[in-house]
């Protein structure tokens, strides 16, 4: 999950353990209410989003304290997080709307509306400010991070057996 040499975030139950890569210790441990739902971490490594409870926390890993946390009202089995690389924003996606929160102000700076069905899924598209969503009712939207509508027309996704 962690990048840096020699640390490594683990996960168990509704503990957050930083372990010393080498000897096994544990640097810091931080134990959230409940059990940890989804887990994302920046692509610098250096912070650390995780739902449980209805509740999303953004953690600063280096200096082992809460940056954020942030109320959701999706069924906390669906809560899903992107870091937006070279920002201080982070998308969470929900049953109904993906957010775009600046986790440093502690702000929405926008929320895109599910077009039909509950979004099921999402992924940032490398090298642009873009990302995509996959949606209950088999459709690919296209989004740009700037803008609250897709950018293109949905696609149908059919699966064959």
């Amino acid at each position: 999950l962690y990048k840096k040499i020699y640390e490594i975030i683990k996960r168990l139950n509704n503990i957050i353990l930083k372990i010393d890569g080498i000897t096994g210790e544990i640097i810091k441990k931080i134990q959230l209410v409940e059990y940890p739902y989804s887990i994302s971490i920046s692509a610098d490594g250096n912070f650390l989003a995780c739902a449980n409870g209805g509740v999303s926390t953004i953690l600063d890993v280096q200096n082992w304290k809460i940056v954020d946390k942030i109320s959701d009202k999706s069924s906390v089995h669906n809560v899903r997080f992107k870091f937006i690389p070279g920002s201080s924003n982070l998308l969470i996606l929900s049953d109904d709307e993906i957010v775009n929160w600046d986790y440093r102000n502690h702000l929405k700076v926008m929320s895109y509306p599910v077009q039909s069905g509950f979004f099921r899924n999402f992924d940032l598209i490398p090298g642009t400010k873009q990302f995509v969503t996959a949606s209950t009712d088999s459709l690919l939207l296209f989004w740009d991070i700037s803008k609250n509508k897709p950018i293109s027309k949905p696609l149908i996704l059919i699966l064959f057996n």
